[in-house]
């Protein structure tokens, strides 16, 4: 909804979530007038059921997640309107 009353241009300013914002094409590092920085405390959380914390696949998942190669992807695919994280 936010994104159409972007597109309408309904709004003084409207706050769009990033991943809406590239869905429409919005790129949200160029066309905003503000972006949340790498440091904000709203983040995506890997998160798992207790107990199944320390399975080796979930470990692996982690590690893969906080790989250099996979944070490159990131920023290469996503061009700093998705921010990667290391730890």
């Amino acid at each position: 909804m936010m994104v159409t009353y972007y597109e309408n241009e309904e709004g003084d300013a409207v706050v769009i979530n990033s991943n809406f914002a590239i869905d429409a094409g919005i790129n949200p590092v160029e066309d905003s007038i503000v972006i949340e920085g790498s440091e904000s405390v709203y983040v995506n959380v890997i998160a798992v059921r207790a107990g199944d914390e320390n399975k080796e696949e979930i470990k692996k998942l982690v590690v893969v997640l906080r790989s250099k190669e996979i944070q490159d992807i990131i920023l290469n695919e996503w061009g700093g309107s998705v921010v990667p994280v290391s730890e």
